[in-house]
């Protein structure tokens, strides 16, 4: 990551300049049509775009709105919040190190957990369009690596442990949180491919021979990231489909779509997540 943590640096300034000095506990990341939960989450708050923010990638992809907003949660007035609505992509042409920069610019401005969401294929008969599973382990078939290139100690240490990516304690509040909505408890792992074209059929095969759950296209460069800078991370994905082969063609208007029929469900799920981070956790 030589070079980057001067984009970090002069990104972080530009939204602390932004922002009024707004120093964030909690950053979170809103995938694919889950714009929504920002105003019932902050309220109506004005967001920076991040073609305003120095050396952040631009988004084109329909559900990613791409805008930085910061304020404190309406259920949990004492959580300082900064949320990147949308994200860039490998697959839109972005380096792996320009897909993070927006989550490393959240740590970098003070944020002490990040919060990772994202729309995902089911490979797992068990889950269905609309389950929210908590993410308890990765792998990447793809290749590319953010930290790839030299390490800058700046940053984080050369090679990363990455035995417990998602925080234990974060998980289980999750869990939890999705108990007491009603909703069924699940918890699984994420494949991440390069994309943009959707998986086939023999490829979803192999995965699920393998004991994949869950197939998408974004955040596990992001919870390596984060780890990389020694920050608790927690991923929940909403599941918009099946996995090819499993049932009918695959259309990105479905994820959007599917999140935007579950966004009560999502707000519900994530106020309740915010409202129970331990404070422990905030004073690291």
């Amino acid at each position: 990551m030589s070079g980057t943590f001067q984009k970090i640096q002069e990104a972080t300034e530009f939204l602390k300049q932004s922002f009024d000095n707004f120093v964030p506990d909690v950053g979170l990341v809103l995938g694919s049509g889950m714009g929504g939960y920002i105003d019932s989450c902050l309220g109506k708050v004005p967001g920076i775009p991040f073609v305003d923010i120095p050396h952040f990638p631009v988004s084109d992809v329909s559900g990613h709105a791409g805008l930085i907003y910061c304020g404190n949660t309406q259920g949990n007035p004492s959580c300082r919040l900064i949320i990147s609505g949308g994200r860039p992509h490998y697959y839109e042409g972005f380096s792996p190190e320009q897909v993070v920069l927006p989550v490393c610019t959240m740590i970098n401005s003070g944020a002490k957990i990040i919060i990772l969401t994202c729309a995902v294929g089911a490979i797992n008969p068990e889950f269905k369009p609309g389950n929210l599973v908590v993410i308890s382990d990765h792998c990447s078939f793809f290749g590319p690596n953010p930290l790839r290139g030299p390490n800058d100690e700046k940053i984080g240490i050369r090679f990363p442990d990455m035995t417990e990516v998602y925080h234990p304690e974060l998980r289980n509040l999750a869990l939890d949180c999705l108990g007491q909505c009603g909703l069924p408890v699940l918890c699984g792992n994420l494949c991440i491919l390069s994309g943009p074209s959707y998986e086939t059929p023999f490829e979803i095969s192999m995965l699920k021979k393998l004991g994949v759950d869950l197939v998408g296209m974004s955040t596990v460069l992001e919870a390596i990231a984060a780890v990389h800078m020694k920050v608790p991370v927690l991923a929940l994905a909403l599941v918009t489909n099946m996995a090819a082969g499993i049932e009918g063609p695959l259309d990105h208007g479905e994820v959007t779509q599917t999140a935007a029929e579950n966004s009560d469900i999502f707000a519900r799920v994530m106020n309740a997540i915010l409202a129970g981070i331990p404070a422990e956790l905030l004073k690291n």
